[in-house]
């Protein structure tokens, strides 16, 4: 009886043992990004040399992430609630599963990282999703605003939050109400920043923000990036978000008390993986 103990005492671990590897993060594992490089693989997180000599990089403080989710999320509840509406004056249906996003310190990594290029988007920037048993990858998506002044510059203020977050979702204007049951282009306009904001199934947003300055004919250009990676990005010809009443489809309880009503609770113990395959 003892040495049966034993032996399942022994496996347990064993099993647990099989579990907590399966668990840890390999960014070098090509089933994450395929035959792309993703930018944690072997990353050392320095600052690329390519970048402009003086750049700086910048963390958001406490107040600043959550202005960042407060405002991504206020956008997110007018399309929930069938309150947006494009250039022509369309209305966007209402959204039945639109999550209630919340600031996540991997993907604040993830968007760090590719600050420090000091170039445009990453080619992978994919994080898994761990479950017990194995991993899966999340698709991650990436948004990247710049502003630029010749004045001096001065700390990120509230404003540039705000002005990021509007220039992703104004994008919205010339997008096609039918993108919410079909994800497509728009020839010649962009509406990539407007659908990786506004997917319903995204949970989690982490951003990282620098500044550098470029001489140019006029003098001392002076910029501020934002870069915010969310963990999951819409595919193309699925939907943008689940139409339907506002949260009937919401797997945990709703919110109707805050700023951003008409937003789905998340668990943020789970990453549920809800794409409509």
């Amino acid at each position: 009886m003892v040495e049966l103990t034993l032996i399942l005492i022994v496996l347990i671990f064993v099993i647990n043992g099989i579990f907590m590897a399966n668990m840890v993060k390999n960014y070098c594992d090509v089933n994450l990004c395929g035959t792309a490089r993703n930018t944690a693989c072997n990353n050392t997180g320095q600052l690329s040399t390519s970048c402009p000599v003086g750049t700086k990089l910048f963390t958001f403080t406490a107040a600043q992430k959550q202005l960042m989710v407060d405002t991504i999320n206020s956008y997110r509840s007018n399309l929930a609630l069938g309150a947006s509406i494009n250039a022509p004056g369309d209305n966007f249906p209402m959204a039945s599963q639109m999550n209630k996003l919340q600031w996540d310190v991997e993907q604040e990594f993830m968007s760090s990282l590719q600050v420090k290029t000091c170039a445009s988007h990453d080619p992978c920037k994919n994080t898994w999703y761990n479950t017990s048993f194995f991993n899966i990858p999340m698709f991650a998506g990436q948004n990247i605003y710049y502003e630029s002044t010749y004045a001096p510059l001065r700390p990120p203020l509230t404003s540039t939050i705000t002005n990021a977050v509007f220039a992703w979702y104004n994008e919205i204007i010339v997008a096609p109400v039918g993108i919410a049951d079909f994800v497509q282009t728009v020839p010649g306009r962009e509406i990539g920043h407007f659908l990786t904001m506004c997917h319903d199934q995204t949970q989690r947003v982490g951003c990282t923000g620098s500044q550098y300055e470029k001489l140019d004919r006029f003098g001392t250009n002076r910029f501020t990036q934002i870069t915010c990676n969310f963990d999951k990005a819409p595919f193309l010809t699925l939907p943008l978000y689940k139409k339907g009443e506002t949260c009937a489809g919401c797997l945990n309880t709703c919110d109707w008390e805050s700023d951003s009503p008409g937003l789905c609770e998340i668990d943020p113990n789970s990453f549920a993986n809800t794409y409509y395959f």
